[in-house]
């Protein structure tokens, strides 16, 4: 959604922006015992973390604890380059265990039992139901003994095709390929550039359009599959044939099991696939939110995890302004970033009130990731450590201070080698303190 703001092709006052509002007001009339919410990863980090430091807010102020992270969905079986923000709140005091990560799915392992399709130019590719198995064109993988040998990915989609499910396939069509772009894909691999074909084969401009053509490679990840699909298939080129994916191996992409079918026409189909939250990563998120409110987990290794999470945050508020408001050095340092000169003049314009974003310094996000459990906090600038920040500092005039406060202590106190753990005000709510280590000297400005 941000390219296509700054393309001027969607509008950046999108009031889509704003459903989780009515998402909330759901919530807050209804109070279920867990709210799920997924949605694009734009929703957490525009404006500051803005939308996502209320939206946590609100909840905890109704009784949840809410907590949120930008999942990679390759990390949870999902053969795809595919990022969701994924919020999940639990009432009654509930601590929410995000699912334990899965190995990585590729292409192949999510693909290669298909049916080979007879590829010709303008011709159409595939049917709505096809043979699979020993009876497809082309035979999956296969043992020393000869039988087949699908992949763990492949046998989870045909596990629910039983009797005479079994030996068919579904859905496993495509759009006819143009005659000069059937020329095209024969020249393409996995690390061809759309600009590096030849400009006869060209229909787009390669200085705009530089990936407008984009073939799959086997062993890797697929791009993100997404409702494009419905108008063009170029960024999913197979890896192997010169045609472009057929809708059962989109939805294969996006774990769809083999018989889950389509509504509608195939751009139609291809839409409701790229739409799709991947079913896989849900059944993992929904079992995780299943286990932590029936409370089966393993209570002693949870350890300082089990701490609440908004307790947590709160404990973490209270204890940097009470050092703040008592130890005169780390009030002078924090008003010293009001000054505005130089590099202070975002932090001047935050603790003013003309900012009202976050300031990620690489001080404040070291101390966000180690009260979330990183220890050596040396990832300061990533996407999740700031998401850590925002949930940690929380809205409003306090906000402010605590974001400075946040960005003092790590200069000062949670330095990068040799943090002074057993003189800093928050180790009480850091789950990645060390337990041993010098006191504190005197605070510096800066």
């Amino acid at each position: 959604m941000r390219s296509l703001v700054e393309q001027g092709v969607r509008s950046g006052g999108d009031s889509r922006r704003e459903l989780w509002r009515a998402f909330l007001e759901i919530v807050e009339a209804v109070r279920p015992r867990a709210v799920l919410m997924e949605n694009v990863p734009d929703m957490a980090l525009g404006d500051g973390f803005q939308a996502l430091r209320e939206l946590i807010e609100r909840l905890g102020e109704i009784g949840y604890e809410a907590d949120a992270r930008i999942v990679d969905t390759w990390r949870h079986g999902v053969p795809q380059n595919r990022q969701r923000l994924i919020v999940v709140a639990l009432r009654d005091g509930v601590v929410f265990e995000w699912p334990e990560e899965l190995s990585q799915a590729t292409v192949r392992d999510a693909i290669y039992d298909l049916p080979r399709l007879n590829v010709s130019p303008d011709a159409e590719l595939g049917a709505p139901t096809l043979e699979y198995g020993a009876q497809s064109p082309r035979s999956p993988l296969m043992a020393e003994d000869g039988s087949e040998l699908l992949s763990e990915f492949a046998a989870r989609a045909r596990e629910s095709c039983t009797g005479e499910a079994a030996s068919v396939v579904h859905d496993h069509s495509t759009r006819p390929v143009r005659a000069d772009d059937f020329e095209a894909f024969k020249l393409m691999d996995g690390r061809t550039l759309y600009s590096e074909l030849p400009e006869d084969l060209r229909r787009y401009r390669a200085d705009i359009f530089n990936d407008k053509y984009n073939r799959l490679s086997w062993d890797e990840l697929s791009r993100t599959i997404t409702a494009h699909l419905a108008k063009d298939g170029y960024w999913y080129i197979h890896p192997e044939q010169h045609r472009t994916l057929t809708v059962r191996e989109a939805a294969r992409l996006q774990t769809f099991p083999d018989d889950f079918r389509f509504a509608g026409h195939r751009s139609h189909q291809f839409q409701q696939i790229g739409n799709a939250v991947p079913p896989g990563l849900a059944q993992q998120i929904g079992s995780a939110i299943l286990q932590s409110l029936r409370g089966h987990h393993d209570a002693p290794n949870r350890g300082r995890a089990r701490r609440s999470l908004l307790n947590r945050r709160n404990g973490f508020r209270e204890s940097i302004l009470h050092w703040v408001n008592t130890d005169s050095n780390a009030r002078c340092a924090v008003e010293s970033l009001s000054d505005g000169a130089g590099q202070k003049q975002r932090w001047a314009d935050l603790l003013a009130g003309r900012e009202s974003g976050l300031v990620s310094s690489a001080p404040a996000l070291r101390v966000a990731a180690r009260v979330a459990g990183d220890q050596n906090g040396r990832q300061p600038r990533g996407v999740a450590v700031r998401m850590e920040l925002a949930k940690l500092v929380g809205l409003g005039d306090k906000a402010r201070v605590l974001n400075a406060a946040a960005h003092t202590l790590g200069v000062s106190v949670c330095k990068l080698h040799d943090p002074l753990c057993q003189s800093c005000p928050v180790s009480a709510v850091c789950s990645g303190r060390s337990s041993a280590g010098p006191t504190a000297p005197a605070i510096s400005k800066g």
